[in-house]
């Protein structure tokens, strides 16, 4: 009885690996944008390309959300924004209505070595009001770069996004 139980778990297991592995692979930055999480397109006010983004509250008086360092890298890759036509970006990092830049480049954000303080990160805020535009995906589906860039060509976002700004 245990030795099938076992063999069952690891039966599971072997399934449940294979299933993440495959999940993992099509989350990929240049595969279709990834369907199980919105899809969220940007425009800014000025080049904050390279800025590392965190989120304020409603009031813009607290810190809400921030990437530790480790989180703005995968492996040798920076986690930048995707760019796409007449200088919108597509958000790979968390971008929000409420999100603002630091003034820390991916690159200088991901050497630190500790997190920095609250205190420290406010001072960092480069712009309190950096989105021009933000636009959500209005049902999460798979749509490549190329569909987003026609969508913007011949404005017509709204046909799969919400603007939200």
């Amino acid at each position: 009885m245990i030795r099938i139980s076992l063999v069952m778990l690891l039966s599971v297991l072997l399934v449940a690996c294979k299933q993440q592995a495959e999940l993992n692979n099509t989350l990929s930055v240049s595969s279709p944008v990834n369907a199980l999480r919105p899809v969220v397109i940007y425009k800014t006010k000025g080049d904050y390309y390279y800025n590392v983004p965190i989120t304020l509250s409603d009031d813009k008086q607290m810190i809400v959300s921030f990437p530790a360092p480790t989180d703005v890298k995968a492996g040798d890759v920076y986690l930048l924004p995707t760019k796409l036509a007449k200088g919108y970006l597509l958000d790979n990092r968390g971008i929000g209505i409420n999100s603002v830049f630091t003034k820390y480049t991916y690159k200088e954000y991901s050497a630190l070595t500790a997190l920095l303080s609250l205190g420290e990160l406010k001072q960092s805020i480069v712009d309190y009001e950096p989105i021009a535009e933000l636009w959500i995906s209005s049902s999460p589906s798979s749509i490549s770069v190329d569909e987003i860039n026609s969508l913007i060509n011949s404005k017509s976002l709204s046909k799969r996004f919400k603007r939200l700004k």
